[in-house]
């Protein structure tokens, strides 16, 4: 395994670990309550009353909150990754590693849209893969009209 393998399997552990979550709706408000009291007279004269109670509003974790990588939807994605990057280790071949990145671009997109650590963990693991794996290895791109293919917008050479 070299460097960049073992940088990417401690990345999906990290992702694990980390918070994860979508923008907006962190958390939900409950309003509080009140609940009065109420008197009765008894049979001899005096009054019997129960007591009030008063709930103030309080504060509870919404939809969007961040949650660590385990607890939501991208850990599925996260383990399904490490068993291909291990599959790969032990047995080599092609598709593992861009497989396992796709992986985590999905966990990314189950666990929602905030760049919170554990999707850029994810997003990380997802990068050193594809590093690894070569197909972020293109050819440079010409130079703006040195070869004739490729010109500047809008000029007339």
């Amino acid at each position: 395994m070299n460097g960049r393998v073992a940088l990417a399997a401690v990345a999906l552990l990290l992702a694990l670990g980390l918070p994860w979550g979508v923008v907006g709706a962190e958390t939900e408000y409950v309003a509080g309550w009140m609940t009065p009291s109420y008197c009765v007279t008894t049979w001899d004269g005096y009054l019997d009353c129960t007591y009030s109670y008063i709930s103030p509003g309080f504060v509870i974790p919404g939809q969007g909150a961040a949650y660590a990588g385990y607890q939501t939807s991208a850990r599925i994605t996260i383990v399904l990754g490490a068993v291909l990057l291990l599959h790969w280790t032990r047995n080599g071949g092609r598709w593992q590693l861009p497989a396992a990145a796709l992986l985590q671009v999905g966990a990314v997109a189950l666990a929602g849209t905030a760049l919170r650590p554990g999707a850029v963990a994810a997003l990380l693991a997802a990068a050193l893969l594809l590093a690894e794996s070569g197909l972020l290895r293109g050819r440079a791109l010409p130079a703006w009209g040195t070869d004739g293919r490729m010109t500047r917008p809008f000029s007339s050479a």
